[in-house]
């Protein structure tokens, strides 16, 4: 059961970040995505997966899991966030409020003050009860790499249930109307080559998109590791900064947008 539990490990965007994978029971990844950057490689046939799925964590399975962090929890005292994410959209889970509240209680059992944080590609964002749950964690990491559709389509890949960017943008514009205690993070990964998504059309549309979500913060970013496709290419942070530019010059708003390169 340990393999559920990662690190804690210095991660360059949270700190020492513990890791909580919930879908480590699945034999394969179970994701909403392909994306060709994915560092843990393709998403297979049988694992891409409709946002309408369901996967129920069972209670055995959830105690493992609490009863594991919490040993790590009351042996590391200076984690600076505990992480759900990694092997698959975590999203898909229809316990995770309620195993949300679990971790929550760990933690603060502890005497911690480490954030629950929680990576989404965002692709069920538009979906009320998703919201609702995602809620639930201190901080929410979404993923946004396009803003034009065929963009979108082109990087993640996303499952044909998948609704158009737009409508992506639209919940995640929600969740921050809705949650504003929450913190919302936007990720942002950029690349070059075949599928990059630099290009001019794609950096306007992405501000504009910020400008709507008014997320928290927005983290520019690329691969740092191994891509699933090796016609994924890698951007320096000088160029990186040079695309943030772009994106702030685009901006109607350029002075409330907090984007950070990493």
């Amino acid at each position: 059961m340990a393999h559920c539990i990662y690190g804690p490990f210095l991660s360059r965007r949270l700190g020492l970040s513990l890791g909580v994978d919930l879908l480590f029971q699945q034999k394969f990844k179970t994701c909403t995505y392909d994306c060709v950057y994915c560092e843990i490689g393709f998403t297979k046939k049988v694992g891409l997966s409709s946002i309408n799925k369901r996967i129920k964590l069972e209670e055995n399975t959830v105690n493992e899991i609490i009863e594991r962090l919490k040993i790590v929890l009351n042996n590391e005292r200076s984690i600076d966030s505990i992480t759900i994410g990694y092997f698959g959209e975590p999203t898909l889970i229809d316990n995770l409020d309620t195993i949300v509240d679990q971790i929550k209680n760990s933690r603060n059992e502890a005497n911690l003050n480490a954030p629950i944080s929680i990576f989404t590609n965002s692709s069920t964002i538009s979906n009320d009860l998703v919201r609702k749950n995602l809620s639930k964690t201190d901080r929410v990491i979404a993923k946004l790499d396009a803003a034009d559709q065929n963009t979108f389509l082109r990087i993640n890949r996303p499952h044909k249930t998948v609704p158009k960017i737009s409508k992506i943008i639209d919940g995640l514009k929600k969740y921050k109307i809705n949650y504003k205690e929450n913190k919302l993070i936007i990720q942002t990964l950029l690349i070059e080559g075949k599928y990059k998504n630099t290009d001019y059309k794609n950096l306007k549309q992405l501000s504009a998109a910020f400008d709507l979500i008014k997320p928290d913060l927005i983290q520019l970013y690329s691969i740092s590791r191994t891509p699933a496709d090796k016609n994924v290419k890698y951007i320096n942070k000088k160029h990186l900064n040079e695309l943030k530019d772009v994106l702030i010059r685009n901006s109607e708003n350029p002075k409330i947008l907090d984007i950070q390169i990493y």
